[in-house]
């Protein structure tokens, strides 16, 4: 057997608690003599060979005398217990109760019946429970010999089964034969199961003994020394660190268990285990490991854990994880506004992190900050001292609470926030955020405290494509009562998001207007999607059907634009079929814009049949640049060969040619 997979075994197959059935007056007696007390239990009548065996019924319950009685009714329960293990939908408590029932079973078993029970009986690793209990009632009566029963039925699939239960038994009875038992062993391979075990569930009975052999063993579990870190006098808690710190620098086996020791060190003594994690550790885990080591630690006890990683977080960026949860899980309680706000301004430039959003939404729940709470954190924040990290910090927040309690993190920032472009992107995202829950509301608070071109276009067009995925209708009604400059990125939101949810209904809405060339933002963007995202063919006809202007213009724009993106051939070759004039025109831009990247070459051939000189020479340039940077020689030639391309166009594309 592979140790690796004995070790993986081992770790799935020791979750279950110590079993203790009642037992006989002479548990050792064996074949006729022995046999424990009665049972009864709720159940149904099982088949009993022999009437005048003391099997008796009443009122619904079942009272066995023999294990010999019962067995029938033991192999009903393994064999439902087997064909449940699997499924889904398994009745735990159910499973719990068969379990129990099972080992009031066994405990009738005399010590041969036992054995001849077990022997051969193949566990399955999703059988550990039954496994635990079935050796554990054996090693009640004989831990030695159902020690030897296991070594004698091990096999790859049970190895581990039932042994855990067997050594917790024999160590608490006589610990020296236990430890003989597993040094007797032949080979180290086959006795490695065994010491892991034994090491096991010493550290839990007699942790002093096994940290007395950290020195010496070559293998010690995991599970070990997690449980060293639950057993050990809090005393013995920082000379084993020591000693399995050591270990660790030697690239000894215990290398990954140290992370772990210290988080249960942390959960019993917080500030010890941080201090001399602050100490001795530093520089020598990933962050995931720190985490590991602090967490618990850090949870139960974050304010004093914070003040002890306050001086080192800003040299250390591997504590900023964990000094980050602990930092959100202090302020998830009320009233520790205040002092987290102090301490995350004493450490702003370290802590500007702690906003993002990996920290706020493993970190914060809804419930635990109402809107005045959110406004008494932002607004102690904003009275402290501004930093470079503070700025990060109080935009990422006001980011993050948007989506909690938006309209008061969008006043703060406002208020607090230092003019530029970072700020302003923070207001946007915020507002978006906002959007998501209120629409309405939210455009109408961006209209009026927000005024910068470039983030009131943003905002207003993601305001209203969010809101028209829940009401298209309403978000027209408002879209279409804007001023034209903010009307515009209203209605080119409004044109994708109404096309997603109903194409039908956007396109109705698009040829009904009175005033048709108003809606060319919204047939530009709804059109681009339906492209791009459904079928340019079945929209094409579409588009050539709506009325002559800037409507239809933009609509072909759009079109093509999301076609070619999708199916650049088709796009390119069904584009000639766009009556020549401003409706090509708009065709062969939007293709270009989205496209011309794809193919240098198609951009400037349908580049050439544009119909104002102007836009067609500016179109030419562009794109003839774009050729001569992806495929200098072949563009040089075509280029200069063509001659549709006039002189003066192609003295500007080959101003920009790199020598």
């Amino acid at each position: 057997m592979h140790i690796a997979a004995a070790l993986a075994a081992l770790g799935i197959g020791f979750g279950t608690g110590v079993w203790a059935p009642s037992q006989s007056s002479d548990p050792r007696k064996s074949g006729e003599e022995g046999g424990g007390t009665a049972i009864t239990f709720e159940g149904g009548s099982p088949a009993v060979a022999d009437p005048s065996k003391s099997l008796q019924q009443s009122l619904g319950l079942i009272s066995f005398q023999q294990f010999s009685d019962a067995r029938e009714r033991l192999m009903e329960l393994w064999s439902d217990l087997e064909r449940s293990r699997h499924s889904r939908h398994r009745d735990l408590l159910e499973h719990e109760r068969q379990l129990d029932e099972i080992e009031q079973i066994l405990s009738l078993a005399n010590e041969e019946e036992l054995v001849a029970f077990l022997t051969g009986r193949r566990f399955s690793s999703g059988m550990v429970s039954l496994a635990d209990i079935s050796y554990g009632a054996l090693a009640r009566v004989s831990p030695e010999r159902a020690a030897e029963v296991w070594r004698v039925g091990r096999d790859e699939v049970s190895a581990y089964s039932g042994l855990k239960a067997v050594m917790r038994e024999w160590v608490k009875r006589d610990p020296a034969a236990a430890e003989r038992w597993v040094d007797g062993f032949a080979s180290e391979e086959e006795g490695a199961i065994p010491k892991m075990v034994f090491l096991t569930v010493n550290a839990k009975l007699a942790p002093e003994q096994v940290v007395a052999k950290l020195d010496v063993l070559s293998e010690v579990p995991l599970d070990a020394v997690m449980l060293l870190g639950d057993s050990l006098a809090l005393t013995e808690m920082g000379d084993t660190a020591d000693r399995i710190l050591a270990a660790r620098d030697d690239g000894s086996t215990l290398s990954g268990s140290l992370p772990y020791f210290l988080s249960k060190w942390g959960s019993r003594d917080p500030l010890a285990a941080t201090t001399w994690f602050l100490s001795k550790g530093l520089g020598r885990f990933n962050e995931q490991e720190v985490t590991t080591a602090l967490e618990l630690a850090a949870a139960k006890d974050p304010s004093g854990v914070l003040e002890l990683l306050g001086p080192a977080i800003e040299d250390h960026p591997e504590l900023r994880q964990v000094a980050g949860k602990t930092w959100w899980g202090w302020m998830a309680v009320e009233g520790n506004e205040e002092m987290g706000v102090a301490w995350i301004t004493e450490h702003a430039e370290a802590a500007a992190d702690f906003g993002k959003q990996e920290f706020f939404f493993m970190n914060v729940r809804r419930e635990d900050w109402p809107e005045e709470r959110v406004d008494r954190m932002l607004r102690a924040l904003g009275e402290s001292v501004p930093s470079s990290g503070w700025d990060s910090l109080m935009q990422s927040l006001i980011v993050q609470f948007s989506s909690i309690q938006p309209k008061t993190a969008l006043d703060r920032a406002v208020e607090l926030l230092p003019p530029g472009p970072r700020s302003d992107e923070v207001i946007v995202r915020a507002a978006v955020n906002w959007s998501i829950q209120e629409p309405g509301d939210a455009l109408r608070w961006s209209l009026e405290n927000i005024e910068g071109d470039q983030s009131r276009y943003s905002v207003i067009q993601s305001s209203v494509r969010l809101w028209a995925e829940k009401d298209p209708a309403a978000a027209a009604t408002f879209a279409m009562a804007l001023e034209e400059i903010d009307r515009r990125p209203a209605l080119s939101g409004l044109g994708d998001s109404w096309a997603q949810t109903d194409p039908d209904g956007a396109l109705a809405f698009i040829t009904g207007a009175d005033n048709a060339d108003v809606l060319a933002p919204m047939a530009g963007s709804a059109f681009r999607y339906l492209g791009k995202s459904r079928s340019g063919d079945r929209f094409f006809d579409r588009a050539l059907e709506l009325p002559e202007g800037s409507l239809r213009n933009a609509a072909l724009r759009g079109l093509f634009g999301g076609w070619g993106n999708r199916d650049f051939s088709t796009a390119s070759a069904v584009i000639t079929r766009v009556p020549k004039g401003e409706m090509l025109d708009a065709a062969i831009l939007g293709f270009n814009e989205s496209n011309a990247h794809r193919d240098p070459k198609v951009a400037m051939e349908l580049s050439a049949q544009i119909s104002i000189p102007e836009r067609r020479d500016r179109e030419m340039i562009w794109h003839g640049r774009e050729w001569m940077s992806s495929s200098p020689a072949e563009a040089e030639a075509a280029i200069r060969a063509n001659p549709a391309i006039s002189d003066s166009v192609k003295a500007e594309i080959f101003k920009r040619r790199t020598p």
